[in-house]
């Protein structure tokens, strides 16, 4: 740091030196940028160096008696005198100082013992400063992570049955998937929903972990109902806040749904578009994520706004048959688990993609409906704590 790099050499005769190469340094000279001073390009001239040329981008300073050239560096490099060149700067695309606005800048000087013994300090203290700066920054990290991490693991333990006890008086959820495969195909009978494609036992190499006897493995595509988004032509969509606003993957956050100022609206929606409206409540899955995007792939949320909004293609709406069941899906949808499978489910190159297929096949164990209740809870529970700790 603040030490000469990268610096060019080469033989040229007196009358080939460049414009630029204005003056003659001596080793111990300070070299102080005066193109955007704020950068703190300041540095000593070393031994090695003597007798070089500095470009006049340089401003160069010889320190004369009763000047320690150590001090005037740690001065140059210092938020009094740093703050006030900015102020001073001019000029947009390199903006600069003039050499005269330092020359004339005043500066605190103390006797030149007291000034090698502040160096001495400076450069006994730098060392701390940076080894402090080092473990300020791991341990921010660490902070940083913390709440992220600790959620997840909640929401882990709940997946596997390990957040709440297990009631033996509660009636096992094979009853409950029963109840669910006779109200979807009373559905499907009553044409509110079309037939699909049966999908293929669960085979217990399929199965991740242990869940209690009381649970069930089930494929989400089981319990569901689903709805693709409407792929929108840019001629359909306005800026101005008037219709349904169009839900993208961009809005979905992991745990909610945000409505942002450059959302895009539909004024008058025909009626396939409205085959894809949402409302509060309904839980909404993403099939697509850009490679750069940190939200993982198969990000879900709960529709939390009031007022209805229509869904872009890519995004995917899921309604649960048994509707009580919603919050305990979207959080173990959430789960490390879930979005660990899913990622290894995308396809695509610099977008990742989920196929609906990959979506109704993926598994989830479903513990008994009163304990989904109790699970429900602890994890709020749980959730607001990690949020207090956090603060």
């Amino acid at each position: 740091m603040n030490v000469i790099t990268n610096y060019k050499t080469c033989i040229i005769g007196k009358d080939k030196i460049p414009v630029r190469a204005t003056k003659l340094v001596s080793k111990g000279d300070i070299l102080y940028s005066t193109v955007r001073p704020y950068l703190k390009n300041v540095a000593i001239v070393p031994n090695e160096l003597d007798k070089q040329i500095a470009t006049s981008g340089f401003y160069v300073l010889k320190s004369l008696e009763p000047t320690d050239n150590k001090y005037l560096f740690y001065l140059l490099l210092s938020p009094y005198l740093t703050n006030a060149m900015h102020e001073k700067m001019k000029g947009i695309n390199s903006p600069s100082i003039k050499k005269s606005d330092l020359k004339s800048f005043p500066i605190p000087l103390p006797p030149l013992e007291e000034q090698k013994r502040i160096v001495a300090k400076i450069e006994k203290i730098m060392p701390l400063v940076d080894e402090y700066a080092e473990s300020y920054n791991r341990l921010q990290k660490i902070d940083n992570e913390f709440e992220d991490k600790l959620k997840q693991s909640v929401l882990q333990y709940a997946m596997e049955g390990k957040l709440v006890k297990q009631n033996p008086s509660d009636e096992p959820a094979s009853e409950l998937i029963k109840k669910i495969e006779n109200e979807k195909a009373e559905l499907i009978k009553e044409g509110k929903i079309k037939k699909s494609k049966k999908l293929p036992a669960i085979t217990d190499d399929e199965k991740p972990f242990d869940i209690p006897d009381s649970w069930e493995w089930v494929r989400l595509g089981n319990i569901t109902i689903y709805q693709n988004g409407y792929a929108y032509k840019s001629s359909q969509l306005t800026k101005i806040k008037r219709g349904l606003p169009v839900i993208k993957s961009q809005n979905i956050m992991t745990l909610n749904v945000v409505i942002k100022d450059n959302n895009d609206y539909v004024e008058q929606p025909n009626d396939r578009m409205l085959r894809s409206q949402i409302n509060k409540g309904d839980l909404l899955m993403c099939l697509s994520s850009q490679s750069q995007n940190p939200e993982p792939l198969g990000k879900t949320a709960i529709y939390n706004l009031d007022e209805p909004a229509l869904l872009n293609q890519r995004v995917l709406k899921l309604k649960l048959i048994d509707q009580s069941m919603t919050k305990l899906v979207f959080y173990f949808i959430n789960s490390p688990w879930f979005h660990y499978t899913v990622s290894h489910k995308g396809s695509g190159s610099g977008q990742s993609n989920l196929k609906l297929n990959h979506v109704r096949n993926m598994l989830l164990p479903v513990p008994p409906l009163e304990e989904q209740k109790r699970i429900v809870t602890k994890i709020e529970e749980l959730m607001t704590s990690i949020n207090k700790i956090s603060k």
